[in-house]
C-alpha cells in the first residue's frame, strides 16, 4: 500500500507544475486582463530566445514546436484544475502565440511593442479559424492552437510592416 500512496504524491507534484506553467508562472493569475498579463510574461520569456530567433531560425522553429507541445500538455492540466475549457487564467497559450508572432522578426523595442499589440488584437478578435479551433478542438489543443493561429496572423502583419515601414520599426533600411 505504501507504493500506491507515493504515486499520487509524485503525480500531484507534476500536476501542480503543469498548472503553474499553464497559468504562465503566475502571470495569468492577474485579477483583470489575464491574457494581457500572460502576454507580458510571454514577452519577457521570449527575450532570452531573441538571439536564437534572429540567428538560428530553424532551431527557433523547432523550439516553437516544442513549446506548443508543452503548452498543450500543461493546458490540459489547467483545464482539469479549473474544470472548464480555456479559462482565462490559462495563459501558456499566449506564450506559444507570442513566440509564433516573433518568428523571423528582428527584436527591438518597436517590434516587440507592435508584436504585443497585434497579437493581443488577433487573440481577442479570434479571426477564423481561431474561434472555430478554440470551440471545436478538444482539450489543450483547442486552448493552444487558436492562439497559434492568432500568432500566425500577427506574424503576417509584422512581415508586411517590416517591408513597408522598416524605418518606423527601427530596422536598418538596406
Amino acid at each position: 500500500m505504501a507504493g500506491n500512496a507515493a504515486e499520487p504524491v509524485s503525480r500531484s507534484l507534476l500536476f501542480r507544475l503543469r498548472v503553474f506553467a499553464a497559468v504562465g508562472f503566475g502571470s495569468g493569475l492577474a485579477p483583470v486582463a489575464p491574457g494581457t498579463f500572460g502576454t507580458v510574461g510571454a514577452l519577457i520569456c521570449f527575450l532570452p530566445f531573441a538571439p536564437m530567433a534572429a540567428g538560428q531560425p530553424l532551431l527557433y522553429a523547432v523550439t516553437i514546436v516544442g513549446l506548443i507541445a508543452i503548452a498543450v500538455w500543461c493546458s490540459e492540466a489547467g483545464e482539469a484544475h479549473y474544470r472548464r475549457h480555456d479559462v482565462g487564467n490559462i495563459v501558456i497559450d499566449e506564450f506559444a502565440g507570442f513566440f509564433v508572432t516573433m518568428f523571423l522578426v528582428p527584436t527591438n523595442v518597436r517590434t516587440l511593442a507592435l508584436a504585443f499589440v497585434l497579437f493581443r488584437i488577433f487573440d481577442i478578435v479570434k479571426v477564423p479559424p481561431a474561434r472555430q479551433i478554440d470551440k471545436g478542438w478538444p482539450g489543450g489543443w483547442g486552448v493552444v492552437m487558436d492562439d497559434v493561429v492568432s500568432g500566425v496572423y500577427a506574424n503576417i502583419v509584422m512581415q508586411i510592416a517590416m517591408r513597408l515601414a522598416p524605418g518606423a520599426l527601427g530596422l536598418a533600411v538596406v
